[in-house]
């Protein structure tokens, strides 16, 4: 067991995800999981407390086939995305000219280039 000097090691969301499904399948223990780790198998119980019910999300998952129920869904929550970029866009070209009457036409010695730089939601 490691002490509480001793500097852990960092485990990333998806390894964590991973180990959690591998004890859900009884294919290692927690203590087994810890030592793979290099970390207390104190934090990879804290990890199945938190995650428990996470799991992996794979990318064919989010593929919607045309003709499935969920894609007249996967359609409106993409326009939701565009219009938020849209909201967003003009969010930060209205904070401009708030700026602008505060401070003056040019605030910013980027002024030009920063708003350029600033996405589009089309």
């Amino acid at each position: 067991m490691r002490t509480s000097s001793e500097r852990q090691r960092f485990v990333h969301l998806g390894e964590r995800l991973g180990i959690i499904e591998r004890i859900r399948a009884g294919q290692v223990t927690t203590a087994e999981a810890a030592t793979e780790l290099g970390v207390d198998e104190t934090q990879v119980v804290q990890w199945l407390e938190l995650y428990g019910n996470d799991r992996v999300v794979t990318i064919d998952e989010l593929r919607v086939p045309a003709d499935s129920p969920n894609a007249r869904l996967a359609a409106r929550a993409r326009r939701l995305a565009q219009l938020l970029a849209i909201a967003e866009r003009r969010v930060r070209e209205l904070h401009l000219q708030l700026i602008s009457k505060e401070f003056g036409e040019k605030p910013h010695s980027d002024f030009e280039a920063v708003a350029r730089a600033q996405p589009r939601g089309e």
